[in-house]
């Protein structure tokens, strides 16, 4: 009689402990690349606001500290210099505020580094 190959409870057992680590120590880097994407797309929209709000600015000549309300005509000044001229969205959820002129634009997600660095 042949004896048939087989795999023990105890070789199925180590496979799966295996992918188990391997599923433990990827999945948290994949989760912290994505966040990361997010808070560098964010950064990268703050910019863009920043850019439209200047120069929208020069040619409205607003001085510093001229308030941009959302549904103000100033806000559809600003956006009128955006390349889709409609906002960006937040992909963290974040909602965007254009602040006055002078001062960056700032994301509701802020305190999670959705911050425009000081150039």
């Amino acid at each position: 009689m042949k004896q048939r190959a087989a795999y023990s409870f105890l070789d199925m057992l180590i496979v799966v402990g295996l992918i188990g680590l391997l599923l433990a120590i990827t999945i948290p880097a994949f989760i912290h690349a994505r966040q990361d994407h997010a808070t560098q797309r964010c950064i990268e929209n703050l910019r863009v606001l920043e850019k439209a709000k200047a120069k929208c600015a020069t040619e409205k000549n607003w001085v510093d500290g001229q308030a941009i309300e959302p549904g103000s005509a100033e806000e559809t000044a600003a956006i009128g210099f955006l390349k889709n001229k409609k906002m960006p969205t937040c992909r963290a959820g974040g909602t965007y505020h254009w602040n006055v002129v002078g001062k960056p634009p700032t994301c509701s997600k802020g305190p999670d580094g959705h911050v425009l660095p000081a150039e």
